[in-house]
């Protein structure tokens, strides 16, 4: 996956946004402190923990003590995937949705600006902006099928694989890898080669980062908001963390309903050796950033509706940070 500051680092854009920058700034630094306070242990932010630093300490010294629940929401996981995916899938499909729109000419902005840098031509705009709401529209499909028990009888739970086909960029163009429409073969002219071949990748970039803006925006703007979406699922509030960080799907005792740092020490989850302090850390901070992601922080024009007033770009920028802060 690309780095993604390479597509948001034109400061214009964020005129509307005033102190963007200087709120993340302080966001960054508060969560290392506030893990700092509760956990007594030097911050390494890497969820790659086979390449983190080690403690000295066991996994289970490093967690806290709680006691167990007697209780099994593995089931939860299914509810909250066949909750959000038609209402998602809907909201793609209804051609005047203004909040799909705002985000597809955001990114779609931040695109055309990267051609010009490469002196290279995107051609047939329209309709390469149709192909990337295709796109998103396919994966989600495909994830809202293998969910149904008509397509899939033994299902009883979302797999790390199944989950990450619709949050992670890995996952979400394996799902596309057949799809000889998606080679984009006429859509970008330039003087040299490497910038096709550049602005091929931006493109998928842009998708896929627009299709995780937009699921974000629309799962923590609205739904969760929704007594109604959120009836019987119970560790909802979990699956909003792993929405926004899927890497921390196997660190998450589904189960039980809690993650590694708030679990029994016992089960096969918290005995993982891949569990240290790094992990630990890491958790603590995806809390807090899921926390921060609220419709205050983005809306460039008060008093008027979310969808007029939300600002796209102040919610890619909010995104690339975490990815920066969480080395991805």
């Amino acid at each position: 996956m690309m780095n993604l500051e390479a597509f948001i680092s034109f400061q214009d854009d964020f005129l509307g946004y005033p102190g963007a920058k200087q709120q993340y700034g302080q966001l960054c630094s508060l969560p290392s402190q506030r893990s700092l306070d509760l956990m007594d242990i030097e911050p390494n932010l890497s969820t790659d923990v086979q390449d983190g630093p080690q403690s000295t300490d066991s996994p289970k010294e490093l967690l806290p003590q709680l006691s167990q629940s007697p209780s099994d929401y593995s089931k939860d996981s299914l509810k909250f995937s066949r909750r959000i995916a038609p209402a998602y899938i809907k909201l793609l499909e209804t051609k005047s949705s203004k909040l799909a729109q705002r985000y597809f000419e955001s990114s779609y902005g931040i695109l055309f600006k990267q051609a010009e840098i490469l002196e290279a031509f995107v051609l047939k705009a329209e309709e390469l902006k149709l192909l990337s709401q295709q796109a998103i529209l396919m994966v989600w499909r495909s994830f809202a099928k293998q969910l149904s028990c008509t397509q899939n009888r033994k299902i009883s739970k979302v797999t790390k694989k199944h989950w990450n086909t619709v949050f992670t960029y890995s996952g979400f163009w394996e799902v596309l890898s057949d799809q000889e429409k998606f080679q984009l073969e006429g859509y970008f002219v330039a003087k040299e080669q490497y910038a096709i071949e550049v602005l091929y990748k931006l493109w998928k970039e842009v998708t896929f980062f627009t299709n995780r803006a937009l699921i974000l925006t629309f799962l923590f703007f609205y739904k969760a908001t929704e007594d109604d979406f959120k009836r019987n699922i119970k560790t909802f509030d979990n699956y909003v963390v792993l929405s926004m960080f899927p890497e921390l799907f196997d660190f998450c005792n589904h189960k039980r309903g809690v993650f590694v740092d708030q679990c029994c020490q016992g089960c096969k989850v918290c005995q993982s050796k891949s569990i240290n302090e790094s992990v630990l850390v890491t958790i603590q901070k995806a809390r807090l950033f899921a926390e921060s992601f609220n419709p205050s922080s983005f809306i460039s024009t008060p008093g008027m509706s979310l969808e007029e007033s939300l600002n796209p770009l102040s919610v890619f920028e909010f995104l690339a940070t975490i990815d920066k802060e969480f080395q991805r």
